[in-house]
């Protein structure tokens, strides 16, 4: 199973155009999405994905009704952090990296995705993967970052799109 991640958008539809044709070239399954959408309109856009996806808000989605309907028919969005399976991997998402470290060196998770801080990075801490796809958004440094993750070898690459 391939999932993309991406996180930070900020409604930048070029972006997330762009970043949606990377996904469909790499034949992506499964999106996850780290928050910071900001609007719902953005979120909307996400619906050509094709696939679901499973997201969580940011500390900038604050109209968390209309993103909740704009998911609606294309994937969930949680407030905090949500714990999920696929394809028997133990996943962690969230966007503020709190408890990072800790999540990570519990081993009760394979690998742990988080957003908010724009920096991209792909490392382990022991055995979980822990992965921050960037500024999906290209904001503030104008070069929008995502990454595709292959559930069976648990290799992840980050790519400016």
């Amino acid at each position: 199973m391939i999932i993309g991640i991406v996180s930070d958008t900020h409604d930048q539809l070029d972006c997330i155009d762009r970043i949606l044709d990377h996904f469909a070239r790499h034949e992506v399954d499964h999106i996850l999405h780290g928050g910071d959408f900001v609007a719902p309109f953005s979120v909307k856009r996400l619906k050509r994905a094709g696939c679901p996806i499973t997201a969580v808000f940011g500390n900038n989605d604050g109209e968390r009704l209309g993103l909740r309907k704009a998911f609606k028919d294309m994937g969930e969005v949680h407030e905090r952090m949500v714990k999920l399976e696929l394809a028997g991997r133990r996943i962690a998402l969230m966007h503020e990296p709190d408890f990072v470290e800790e999540l990570a060196a519990s081993g009760a998770f394979d690998v742990i995705v988080y957003g908010h801080t724009h920096g991209a990075e792909v490392r382990r801490v022991n055995e979980t993967l822990v992965i921050n796809p960037g500024g999906g958004g290209g904001v503030p440094d104008g070069n929008p970052t995502c990454c595709v993750l292959d559930l069976a070898t648990l290799k992840a690459t980050i790519d400016s799109i």
